[in-house]
């Protein structure tokens, strides 16, 4: 019998019960489970973690947007040695535990006012760009962080969290598996360009000094090295995967590109399924709405 596994906010379980809601949980459900990863919308819950404290985790990371209410409970605050017992709980069912979190790094309160998360919030140089130049509300994975890239540091946070939460491994999701944005309603920043020009030999204007300088930047790699341009994101999302495989201490699961076929993912996503070694992960989340969605 196939078994099954769930992607839950922790507003799912019950910080205030022995067991952390995990019999009810396998009550309401098939109970046939496999594995549940956890849904951390911040990734300032990777970038910020210094072990287990007692702390109060943000309202985010305790619901999806600092949701106030499930059908079942109102959100609770959960502490990260909740946490920490929730997973322990769920091993001894014999369930494997996995988080998950996104490029975003805006804290929801109960107002409806965004603060940006701490980390994210000193290192703009990580802040995802728009085709105008307009930084976005989420970081860019495949830029540096002073002079090494972001992602040395960020599969170390992941492996601090992996061992003081005692979790089975991670599982990448939207916009740290793949772009957020399509390619060319992406970043072309200075760091990413840096990184182009010294993998292609192509030569452009290092800095774009204005708005009108970026967007100029932009139209020459789309109109005249397009083609190259992605085979330069397809290696980079290569690097970035062989590193993880490599680095990261337990399973790997990650999500697709936005349900995309393979030329598709390449054309709009620079994201090539056949460079990222997709076998040495455990899973890939096919992300498909469809079953919502009315047949008209």
């Amino acid at each position: 019998m196939q078994k099954n596994w769930y992607w839950i906010e922790l507003i799912g379980f019950d910080c205030e019960a022995k067991d952390y809601g995990v019999d009810h949980f396998f009550d309401v459900t098939s109970g046939n489970i496999e594995g549940i990863t956890f849904l951390f919308s911040n990734i300032d819950f990777v970038n910020l973690h210094d072990g287990i404290t007692g702390k109060t985790l943000q309202p985010c990371d305790c619901s999806y947007g600092a949701t106030l209410y499930s059908e079942e409970r109102k959100r609770q605050p959960w502490t990260d040695v909740q946490l920490k017992g929730l997973v322990s709980e769920l091993h001894k069912r014999g369930v494997k535990v996995t988080f998950s979190f996104f490029n975003l790094f805006t804290y929801g309160n109960d107002n409806g006012e965004l603060t940006l998360g701490e980390f994210c919030k000193n290192h703009e140089e990580l802040w995802d760009r728009g085709p105008k130049g307009d930084k976005i509300y989420g970081i860019n994975v495949l830029k540096h962080l002073g002079d090494k890239l972001y992602e040395d540091y960020l599969f170390s946070q992941i492996n601090r969290v992996i061992s003081d939460y005692g979790f089975d491994g991670v599982h990448l999701a939207d916009g740290i598996s793949t772009f957020r944005p399509s390619v060319q309603n992406g970043d072309f920043s200075d760091d990413i360009v840096g990184q182009f020009m010294s993998f292609s030999g192509i030569s452009l204007p290092e800095r774009a000094e204005s708005k009108k300088d970026y967007i100029s930047r932009r139209k020459e790699i789309i109109t005249k090295y397009y083609f190259r341009y992605l085979t330069f994101l397809s290696e980079r999302w290569k690097s970035f995967y062989d590193k993880l495989y490599s680095t990261v201490n337990g399973i790997v699961i990650l999500n697709n590109a936005w349900t995309c076929n393979p030329f598709e993912a390449l054309y709009r996503y620079g994201f090539d399924y056949s460079k990222i070694s997709s076998h040495k992960a455990f899973g890939v989340m096919l992300e498909d709405v469809s079953p919502t969605m009315p047949i008209l």
